[in-house]
């Protein structure tokens, strides 16, 4: 559970820290027609 607890802490970092980036991609990617992801 502790180990569940830090990993999603980490996702969630590193999520918040790759929006912009993965916004822009997914922009990219549905110009592109490629809308698979969500």
């Amino acid at each position: 559970m502790r180990v569940h607890r830090r990993l999603c802490s980490s996702r969630t970092k590193f999520f918040r820290h790759q929006r912009r980036r993965m916004r822009y991609f997914h922009s990219e990617l549905f110009s592109a027609g490629g809308a698979g992801e969500g």
